[in-house]
């Protein structure tokens, strides 16, 4: 499959962590279980899911036991075969993970009855038609869960320049401009979960030098808690660093 120059850093990056990623950092087990929650949450035995940007499984293998079947997309391929691989391991056979490129799905309209997507939107090239190609995929009335990042937290320009040091683009967008730009490709929020309002120490110079913080932080489920209280209270969220958007497909 041919990728384009813009998405070849993104790519190599990926390439680098084929076999670990998402499961060379343990403490990120804490942070990540919200997203299985969603999974489990807005799941139906009998649904058709997509995982766009599967990477190596991760939560589509989390996903498989809520859906009767979850198909996986990505570019990378060595990532995909990964995921193939731990999904022979662990003998699931409800998940196909294929390499697509998201801004043109060979699936026809109306196809999954549900897709999510988990940290990518935020870092690639063009995410408008990403979003455009899952509102068609997913059939009227059905859920669309994605991660998205906010501009306004102090955080955000920390993980901007994280992300430019490996040549990828940071998407991060105002509360009400995001929402606008979901339902201009045909998605309509329903539901708006904040988290990471206490990455503020990332923006604090000092603070944000000392090694193994992130581990601490992240490994405690009573601090994962708290932060999600505290991003979720009405005058906070709209200034979160990233949301989890449920979203019904028009």
């Amino acid at each position: 499959m041919t990728i384009s120059p813009d998405e070849l850093p993104l790519n190599e990056y990926m390439t680098e962590r084929a076999k670990t990623y998402g499961f060379e950092r343990p403490h990120r087990v804490v942070a990540n279980r919200w997203r299985s929650e969603l999974l489990r949450r807005y799941s139906d035995s009998d649904s058709l899911a997509l995982d766009v940007g599967c990477a190596n499984g991760l939560y589509a293998i989390q996903a498989a036991p809520h859906y009767r079947h979850v198909t996986g997309v990505d570019l990378n391929d060595e990532v995909l075969q990964s995921g193939r691989d731990r999904l022979a391991e662990l003998e699931i056979s409800n998940v196909e993970l294929r390499q697509e490129n998201a801004k043109a799905l060979p699936f026809g309209d109306n196809s999954f009855d549900m897709a999510y997507s988990f940290a990518v939107l935020s870092v690639v090239p063009e995410d408008r038609p990403i979003l455009q190609e899952i509102a068609r995929v997913v059939r009227p009335g059905g859920r669309v869960v994605l991660d998205m990042a906010g501009s306004q937290h102090p955080s955000s320009e920390y993980f901007k320049a994280l992300w430019a040091d490996q040549g990828v683009p940071y998407n991060a967008y105002r509360y009400q401009e995001l929402r606008q730009l979901l339902g201009q490709v045909g998605l309509v929020p329903e539901r708006v979960y904040g988290f990471g309002v206490m990455e503020i120490w990332r923006s604090l110079p000092v603070i944000s030098r000392l090694q193994g913080l992130d581990a601490v932080i992240h490994a405690s489920a009573q601090l994962y808690d708290l932060d999600f209280a505290v991003s979720n209270l009405p005058w906070i969220k709209s200034f979160a660093p990233r949301w989890y958007f449920v979203c019904r497909a028009k």
